[in-house]
């Protein structure tokens, strides 16, 4: 088949930014963008107040193969919690050999991994 790319994104919140998060070339999040849990944010997208980690707000190139999707709320990887774009990028940047992503979609909780 003939290889495709897409581009989805969350607008971000009013005096939010989308950060797209610095993944090292090759691993399964790379084009993945995403903007801190605030309290504003939490209370535009209806969150319960004790929301943690962070929203998935773009994703593009090889993060799209993580399933991940716009709206997403990760809040641990590799059971380590994740509150900042920064936290992610290190997480991510220190698993050898496999990765695990717990985020809540639509209110449920998930759980995906990687090798």
């Amino acid at each position: 088949g003939t290889e495709r790319s897409a581009r989805v994104r969350l607008d971000p919140p009013a005096g939010g930014e989308v950060r797209p998060v610095a993944m090292p070339a090759g691993t399964i999040l790379e084009g993945l963008g995403v903007v801190e849990v605030t309290p504003a944010l939490i209370q535009r997208l209806g969150l319960p107040v004790s929301a943690r980690g962070i929203v998935v707000a773009e994703v593009a190139g090889p993060a799209l193969m993580a399933q991940l999707r716009p709206g997403d709320i990760i809040d641990r990887v590799n059971g380590m919690p994740v509150e900042t774009a920064a936290d992610l990028a290190a997480l991510v940047s220190a698993a050898n050999g496999g990765l695990t992503i717990e985020f809540t979609r639509n209110g449920q909780k998930a759980v995906i991994g990687f090798r």
